[in-house]
């Protein structure tokens, strides 16, 4: 992960953190993170706690 905003900053200065907001907006979106969760932390952080989300059991409907 840490690799690939390296190289999405090198590419996109700036505007890197404008795609990194919609990524962890979506995110919040999909429910995949809770938005309480996800304030104040940055896109590493937050795909790491999506991820060990995906590791829970869900209830099956």
């Amino acid at each position: 992960m840490d690799e690939f905003l390296q190289a999405l900053h090198s590419l996109l200065g700036y505007g890197a953190r404008v795609i990194e907001k919609l990524v962890i907006a979506r995110l919040v979106e999909t429910n995949e993170i809770p938005l309480a969760e996800a304030r104040g932390r940055n896109l590493t952080e937050i795909v790491t706690l999506a991820g060990k989300g995906r590791n829970k059991a869900r209830p099956t409907i």
